[in-house]
Order: structure tokens, then C-alpha cells, then sequence
């Protein structure tokens, strides 16, 4: 009974087997003309291709089959014989053969980039597929690849700590320095922002000069340089540095008399830390000076002493101070009356060789019994304004006869000084 129902069951498998044969599609086999194989239905084909591969900048080009290795700046092209195969129709259809070609050694930073012409049609990046550095080509048709090299790596700046943070008064250049895997072609330079100026000439490095008139003292800024290569890349992070802007100076000098009669007259300096000066005797050589400058005065005449101070930017500040050196005294000349005097008034004419600051006047009473010059004192002192050199009627009251001893004293501006006297009789 199990044998039975053994054979059965085989007889329905067998039976549904042959039912799905018999089920099948048959291939739909219409006669087709290939332009590479010929007719439909013939015999074996032999078809041919050509491949042409070109390439610049350096590297080379290697296919998979090793039949093609394309040097320097080169042109390559091979041909290849491929037979057809038939279908299960029976009709002849090329074998398409792939190739991948690799290229490597191009120049440093720079990416292959492919491009391919398929019958006068370019396909997007040239190839059937591309990676890195290698492209598919399926050889379904006479194809040229060219390789070029695209420059993927992007210039750099910096700005030399050379460069001072502190600029002034009025121009300061800035240097940068500029680096690529192919050439660098200028180094922008830009102020807060806004631009100062394009360095196109890297002969002699890159500097911009800029103009610092436009910014108040003390004001801060900052400069940025960016490079700029050859294919047109730019350094996504400009080099910047900060600066200030110093456009001023001092210097400070103490006062000097009008005038003197002192062989040296010196003076006391001021500078800022980062200032030096030089000082000069009337127009004279420069010679340095800090703290104080006191210069020999041999000859009497007008000095004036210029005091120049720099900083370490270049702003100046100038400085002078004027004065005369006397040292010739005044001549005092007292005009006093040759006989004696009968009355209450006693006026003297005093005369000076040359204006006078204050003159001090005085009488001394010869016989303090009788005269007395002013009440508690046996002078009288008078100062005198410098308007004229000519004093008159100094008054001296009469108590009775007296010889009076009569002084005149002063000294002028440089400080020379001179006296006269006189004896007067009063009755």
C-alpha cells in the first residue's frame, strides 16, 4: 500500500513539472540589425573600438587591462577587437568591454577631473561612473577621455608678528605672506572690513601701505590679508591682526626767564616712555637730550633753545623757548639840586641808561634831630613802574635844615644791578 502511494504522488509532481513547461514564455526572437554585428541570425562577428585618453599637468593614465599608460602631457589611443555574442534569439550582440582607467601623480592639491565624448555627446562628468581618481568607460562606441588636473586645495596667509601693534602717524605698510600648492596670484588687504588694497606683484612679497588719516587717535582696528591663488581659490580664513593708532606726542619743557645774565640757562624735559628728543641753541646742531638740556651761553644776545621729541611711531612735537642774556649793568644817575634848598618840596630827577623792572629810592637824614624823612623811619623806598626812565618830584617833607644822603638802586631785568647817590642840603 506505502509503494502505491508513493507512486502516486510521483505522478503528480511529475505531472505539474510538465505543466509549468509547458506554461513558459518563449522569448520574442524578432529579427534586429546591429550596427556592429550585422544581421540577425550570422555567424560570429568580430567588432572594433577605439579608446583615446589625453591628459595635462602631469600625472599619468593606467587602464585595467594595462594596455594603456599615459605619461606627462601625453595622448594615448588603443584599439580593441571584441566579438559578438548571440542572444537566445540567435542574434549577434557586441560583447561591451569595460575598462576603468586610474590616473595618479598629478600635481600636489590637485583632484583628476574627467570628461569623455561619446559621438559628439559629453556625458556629466565624462565617464560611465567615476571615483576619486578612476573612471568606468564601457567601449560600446569609439570614445575619447581627457583628464584634467582641478586645483582643490586652497591658499593660505599669514600676517608676521613683525607687524606692529601699534601704527602711526600717518602711513604704516603692512606685510603678509602667502602660500599655495601652485601659485599665489595677489594678497588682499582690508581694513575693519573694508577694503585697502590688492598686492598682485609676489615678486617682492606682499605689503599694502594704509592710510591712517582717516582714523582718530587712540582709535582700534583690524587688518585682515587674504591670498588668492592662481585657479581662483581664496584662503577661507584671512589672517588678521589687531592694531592701534597713536598720532600724537609731547614733550615737556620748563620756563626760562625773559632774561638773564646767568652763564648756563638750563631746562627740564618730559617725554612719554616711548619718545626720545633732541634739542639745538638757535638753529644749531641736533644733539640728544633727555631730562634736561642746559647748553653753555658764551656771548650776550637772543637764545632760543628747540627741543624736538620723537616716538617710536614717528609723531613729533617741537618745542621752543626764547630768552636774552644781559650782562651789562644799567647806569643810575641821580639829578640833584647843586645849591641849597629853600622850601617845602624836594623833587629829584633820577635817570636810567635802560628801562627798569623797580627802582628802589632812598634818603638818609644826617641829622635825625631836625628832618625826618618819614614818620618811624629814616628812609623812604618808592617803587617805580618800568614805563619811562625818567622819575620826577619824589617828595620828602621839611621839619627843618638837614643834610639828606639820597640812594638810588635797582637792577633790570637780566639782574645787573647799579646805585647812584647824591648829598642834598635842605634849610
Amino acid at each position: 500500500m506505502c509503494r502505491a502511494l508513493l507512486a502516486i504522488v510521483s505522478v503528480v509532481v511529475v505531472g505539474l513539472i510538465a505543466s509549468a513547461e509547458a506554461l513558459a514564455v518563449p522569448p520574442i526572437c524578432d529579427p534586429v540589425e546591429d550596427p556592429d554585428c550585422g544581421g540577425g541570425g550570422g555567424s560570429t562577428i568580430e567588432v572594433t573600438h577605439t579608446l583615446s585618453v589625453s591628459k595635462a599637468q602631469g600625472g599619468t593614465i593606467v587602464s585595467s587591462d594595462g594596455t594603456i599608460n599615459c605619461g606627462t602631457d601625453c595622448e594615448q589611443s588603443q584599439t580593441y577587437t571584441q566579438e559578438c555574442e548571440f542572444n537566445e534569439c540567435g542574434e549577434p550582440e557586441p560583447a561591451l568591454r569595460q575598462f576603468t582607467l586610474t590616473a595618479s601623480g598629478g600635481p600636489a592639491g590637485f583632484a583628476p577631473s574627467w570628461a569623455v565624448t561619446n559621438d559628439g555627446s559629453s556625458s556629466p562628468y565624462g565617464c560611465d561612473s567615476t571615483t576619486a581618481n578612476s573612471c568606468t568607460v564601457t567601449l560600446d562606441a569609439d570614445k575619447t577621455v581627457a583628464l584634467t588636473w582641478n586645483d582643490v586645495t586652497d591658499p593660505a596667509t599669514t600676517l608676521p608678528s613683525s607687524n606692529p601693534t601699534k601704527v602711526g602717524p600717518t602711513v604704516k605698510t603692512f606685510t603678509a605672506s602667502a602660500s599655495d600648492n601652485a601659485s599665489v596670484s595677489r594678497v588682499r588687504f582690508s581694513v575693519d572690513g573694508v577694503l585697502a588694497g590688492d598686492d598682485t606683484t609676489p615678486g617682492d612679497g606682499f605689503s599694502q601701505a594704509i592710510n591712517l588719516t582717516a582714523y582718530s587717535h587712540g582709535s582700534a582696528h583690524t587688518v585682515t590679508a587674504q591670498a588668492f591663488d592662481t585657479s581662483g581659490r581664496s584662503d577661507p580664513t584671512p589672517a588678521s591682526a589687531n592694531f592701534t593708532v597713536d598720532r600724537e606726542t609731547s614733550v615737556v619743557v620748563s620756563d626760562v626767564p625773559s632774561a638773564t645774565n646767568a652763564v648756563t640757562v638750563p631746562v627740564q624735559l618730559t617725554l612719554p616712555a616711548d619718545a626720545t628728543a633732541v634739542c639745538n641753541v638757535n638753529a644749531g646742531p641736533d644733539s640728544p637730550c633727555a631730562g634736561s638740556f642746559e647748553p653753555p651761553l658764551p656771548s650776550e644776545g637772543s637764545y632760543t633753545y628747540e627741543v624736538t621729541a620723537t616716538d617710536d611711531v614717528g609723531n613729533v612735537a617741537v618745542v621752543t623757548r626764547t630768552f636774552e642774556v644781559d650782562r651789562t649793568a644799567p647806569v643810575l644817575d641821580i639829578d640833584a639840586p647843586r645849591k641849597p634848598l629853600n622850601g617845602k618840596q624836594l623833587s629829584l630827577e633820577l635817570q636810567s641808561s635802560e628801562a627798569l623792572d623797580d627802582v628802589k629810592l632812598s634818603a638818609k637824614r644826617s641829622d635825625p634831630m631836625h628832618v625826618a624823612v618819614s614818620p618811624g623811619s629814616n628812609e623812604l623806598e618808592m617803587t617805580l613802574s618800568r614805563a619811562t626812565r625818567r622819575w620826577v618830584k619824589q617828595q620828602i617833607n621839611r621839619n627843618g635844615k638837614a643834610k639828606l644822603s639820597v640812594k638810588a638802586s635797582s637792577a633790570d631785568a637780566a639782574g645787573n644791578p647799579d646805585e647812584d647817590k647824591a648829598k642834598i642840603t635842605i634849610r
